[in-house]
């Protein structure tokens, strides 16, 4: 499917973000679906791909982002299974020692966005796939509830990719769409 960026040019690109927050990157990156399979459907492991692409997106911290839209200060839990190799945007897990790209965003701010899927390497519908998946759950994070974020749009979420699965990461928004629909 796509030729990856590369980790190291990632942790690159990464390092340099000149400060965290600002609007410009744009991040192009492929997700096994693995996670989302329903058990029944053991047969469908390694075959789904998602790939994303976020345009003229800010890298911010969960707390940060949290903090944003909090009345009282937000001081997030520990992250399990996690440690930081550069806060707030790149960690490893701790049991597989893969490493993550890692950031926040709200509904109420998610800005543009887009997203394919692939079976068995071929571009379908996402309507195809989703039988495949686990029902999805509303989730309420009740730590934001404690700081007075109570809007579901306002609700901060973390995305994480994997950095050898990043396609590409950069300033160039232009490239960016031309790897999303490569």
């Amino acid at each position: 499917m796509a030729k990856f960026f590369g980790a190291e040019n990632v942790k690159n690109v990464v390092l340099n973000v000149v400060r965290i927050g600002a609007r410009g990157m744009n991040v192009v990156a492929e997700v096994s679906m693995d996670n989302q399979l329903d058990k029944a459907f053991k047969h469908m492991v390694g075959r789904i791909v998602k790939r994303v692409a976020w345009y003229d997106r800010p890298l911010v911290s969960y707390s940060g982002d949290v903090n944003a839209k909090a009345d009282t200060h937000f001081d997030p839990q520990p992250r399990k299974g996690f440690k930081w190799l550069h806060y707030p945007l790149l960690e490893a897990a701790l049991k597989s020692g893969v490493e993550y790209l890692t950031f926040s965003y709200r509904w109420c701010d998610k800005g543009e966005t887009e997203e394919t899927y692939y079976l068995d390497g071929v571009k379908v519908d996402k309507k195809v796939v989703e039988p495949y998946f686990k029902p999805k759950k509303d989730y309420t994070p009740k730590t934001q509830l404690a700081v007075g974020v109570s809007n579901p749009n306002d609700f901060t979420r973390v995305v994480r990719y994997e950095l050898e699965r990043i396609v590409y990461i950069g300033y160039d928004k232009a490239k960016a769409k031309e790897l999303f629909n490569d």
